[in-house]
This record gives structure tokens, C-alpha cells and sequence, in this order.
């Protein structure tokens, strides 16, 4: 009975994560991304989505999601990645910053989702501000994921 409770929370946390990652994908800017993502490089950010696993779950890890948020601002041009969401950005930073415990899953979502479907943004015209029709794109590669199994 008790996982039956458990599981069911993760699965309403994901929900609210997928959902999130949506809304925020569908108002960011595409272009300042791959700006992001050329100057920080892909090892430095794949090391980053591996430390963000060690966090997904919806349990208390404020202090972890404090230190990540700090170290994408202090040494993985922050600044630059969290412009990416306009004016979401400062809250995401925010709320980060106070371990605000869905910061880090929909983060890590839109940066691993923005890389696995890179060729569908790359593949637009680089001149433009490059904001792709992020509509269009979840629809041909939807956001999926796996849920942990709680035993």
C-alpha cells in the first residue's frame, strides 16, 4: 500500500515536471541555447546532466540544488543559459536558489531534450534569432521519460 502512495507521488512530480518543461520550452529562445551550448561545450555539459541525476527525485536535496544552481552560474556562463527562458529565467535562478525541489528535474529535462533533438533546431536557418517552432518540434520528438520504479 505504501509504494502504491509513493509511486503515485512520483508520477503526479513527473507530471508537474513534463508540464513545466513544456511551458518553459515553448517561450525560450532556441538560439541562445546553442550560443550556450558551443561556448560551455558538450563534456562539460553532459558532466552537469549527470550531477543533476543525482538529484530528480522530489526529495529535500536544497542544499544540492543550491550548489548546482551556483555552479551553473559561476562557471558555466549561467547567466547566458538562464536568458535562454526570457523572463522566466531569474525565477528559475531564484527558486533554485531557495531548493525549490522542481528546478532541477525541469531544467535537466529541457537541456537533455534540447540536446537529443539539436538536429531539429540546428537544422533552421543559423541567421535567424533562431527562435525554432518549439510547437513543432515537441510535436515530431515528444518529451518522454521514464519513471523511476519506487520497490
Amino acid at each position: 500500500m505504501m509504494n502504491n502512495i509513493k509511486q503515485k507521488q512520483l508520477e503526479t512530480f513527473w507530471i508537474e515536471v513534463l508540464h513545466r518543461s513544456k511551458m518553459q520550452l515553448s517561450d525560450m529562445n532556441i538560439g541562445k541555447f546553442h550560443q550556450w551550448r558551443e561556448i560551455i561545450g558538450d563534456r562539460k555539459i553532459n558532466r552537469l546532466l549527470k550531477l543533476m541525476e543525482l538529484i530528480l527525485c522530489p526529495d529535500n536535496n536544497k542544499v544540492e540544488i543550491k550548489f548546482i544552481i551556483d555552479l551553473i552560474n559561476n562557471q558555466l556562463n549561467g547567466q547566458l543559459l538562464f536568458s535562454c527562458f526570457r523572463t522566466s529565467g531569474r525565477i528559475i535562478v531564484k527558486e533554485g536558489l531557495k531548493g525549490d525541489i522542481y528546478c532541477m528535474p525541469v531544467l535537466y529535462v529541457i537541456i537533455r531534450y534540447l540536446i537529443d533533438n539539436s538536429t531539429t533546431a540546428l537544422s533552421v536557418n543559423k541567421e535567424q534569432d533562431q527562435d525554432v517552432d518549439i510547437k513543432q518540434m515537441l510535436i515530431s520528438n515528444p518529451i518522454t521519460l521514464t519513471l523511476p520504479q519506487t520497490s
